[in-house]
């Protein structure tokens, strides 16, 4: 199981899409979009979502965020979990690549 945090801030929407596009794997079993500028278009846009659990916070700082989400991979017994910035972007497949290299190594 694979967990994955995303720190947003007034981030674009179509910005956003795009990075979730490139998380579209079975692999990833829950996305943590922590909002430190509680933008009600991006919880609209994760409550949109079916894998996407939003968590809206005063602007703590990106790894103070993040550390919020890590906590909640470790509760939820997560193999890994990925920190990622929403302007990031790759093919679904890569998902399964890193998986298989971590299992691995």
């Amino acid at each position: 199981m694979i967990t994955v945090s995303i720190v947003t801030f007034h981030t674009d929407l179509n910005e956003l899409t795009q990075c979730l596009k490139a998380l579209e794997s079975r692999s990833i079993s829950v996305i943590f979009i922590i909002d430190n500028s509680k933008d009600e278009a991006i919880r609209r846009f994760c409550f949109s979502k079916t894998n996407v659990e939003y968590i809206p916070q005063k602007n703590i700082g990106y790894g103070a965020a993040h550390n919020i989400a890590i906590r909640k991979s470790i509760a939820l017994n997560a193999d890994y979990h990925l920190v990622l910035n929403s302007d990031v972007y790759f093919s679904p497949d890569v998902i399964n690549e890193i998986e298989n290299y971590m299992n691995l190594h």
